[in-house]
């Protein structure tokens, strides 16, 4: 394998007029403008939280009605646990300081999930079966806070057909010391 010898210029690089002035314009580049997005969805989880705490009081107005049915619909009991961890993701993506926070929101928004569906195992009575009257039987008793709702109450029901309802228990309890950490 032959190998060649580099030349050597000997003398000094006059550095040209143009690449120097290309060198400076480049290294100083605006920065870009730091997105709002995290600050926007703090105040909507605040705003969310505001209108879903107001639920607790039983306030007449349309989006209140709507937003809370739907919420009570879906996760029944877990309601309760909803304006609190709405108001822990508003400041968890108030106060992020550049790091990432997706899965702490995500986390705190599932707590009210989790823990709807313990309380659906601890509270709810009644027989419910698998069959196509489930779906309306949870929401309306979501909607009532007598059940964990749809969402909690069949995450509820699924686990205790597989894990008995000791072992669902203790699964949903393991799922919520592990969103909390």
């Amino acid at each position: 394998m032959a190998t060649a010898k580099k030349k050597s210029t000997g003398g000094k690089r006059v550095a040209s007029s143009r690449s120097s002035s290309s060198r400076t314009t480049s290294s100083r580049k605006k920065p870009a403008p730091r997105p709002v997005r995290r600050e926007v969805g703090a105040v909507v989880c605040l705003l969310l939280a505001i209108f879903a705490a107001l639920g607790y009081f039983h306030i007449q107005a349309i989006f209140i009605d709507f937003f809370c049915n739907l919420v009570k619909g879906l996760i029944g009991y877990g309601y309760l646990l909803l304006p609190p961890m709405l108001l822990v993701a508003s400041g968890i993506l108030l106060f992020h300081r550049g790091r990432p926070v997706r899965l702490r929101v995500w986390c705190a928004l599932l707590t009210p999930v989790l823990a709807g569906g313990l309380l659906h195992l601890i509270l709810a009575k009644g027989p419910y079966e698998w069959n196509a009257a489930l779906v309306k039987t949870l929401w309306t008793q979501g909607e009532a806070l007598q059940s964990g709702g749809v969402v909690s109450g069949v995450a509820a029901l699924g686990l205790t057909a597989v894990f008995s309802k000791i072992g669902a228990g203790i699964i949903f309890v393991l799922l919520a010391v592990i969103l909390v950490m």
